[in-house]
């Protein structure tokens, strides 16, 4: 089975090597053929307009459609805008006898954010945090309604974040630990 992951730095591994993000470790763990797509700064129009070169392109059985965080770090869409672009995605996968799995984005760490990740940007992290979690209802929602498959790692890393230091789940309070891409990629599903 072929399999396309799309998304930006989450997908990608960054600052990580790209061998130990959650597409690189579901591929060692399932045997199957991964194509990693994950493009750092990447947002949900990029992924959008790239989504024939880098998925249909390949021909995959299944796509894991990833999107949201770098659109509200940017302040360049809102949930549903971002939203609007993962269901043209999963349009266009269905279209094309692909079957698309919604992979939702993880939650931040809005302090360790604040002092480790673009620092003196103006990025108001709570603000980025509260759309992620928008979004995050939107999907989990449209999932149920519509019978989409859903790999839903918001809720895993949020729960995490609930016992767990922050230091042990973020790198700087955006990009997860490779401990944290490892138990992403566990808990992924075909």
């Amino acid at each position: 089975m072929k399999i396309v992951c799309i998304g930006s730095s989450t997908v990608n591994g960054f600052p990580l090597r790209r061998s130990q993000s959650w597409p690189s470790v579901l591929a060692s763990l399932t045997g199957q053929v991964i194509i990693n797509k994950g493009v750092n700064g990447s947002t949900s129009s990029d992924m959008l307009n790239r989504f024939p070169k880098d998925v249909l392109l390949h021909k995959p059985q299944i796509v894991l459609i990833m999107a949201g965080t770098n659109d509200f770090i940017l302040k360049l869409n809102s949930p549903e805008g971002v939203f609007a672009n993962v269901i043209a995605m999963i349009k266009l996968a269905q279209f094309n006898n692909i079957k698309p799995i919604i992979v939702t984005s993880l939650p931040i760490d809005v302090t360790q954010a604040e002092t480790s990740w673009a620092i003196g940007s103006g990025i108001d992290y709570a603000c980025v945090q509260s759309e992620l979690l928008v979004l995050h209802d939107l999907i989990i929602q449209y999932s149920k309604a519509y019978g989409i498959e859903l790999s839903d790692f918001y809720q895993l890393v949020f729960d995490l974040m609930e016992k767990e230091s922050s230091k042990e789940l973020f790198m700087d309070g955006i990009h997860p630990t490779a401990a944290v891409h490892e138990l992403l990629a566990r808990s992924i599903i075909f």
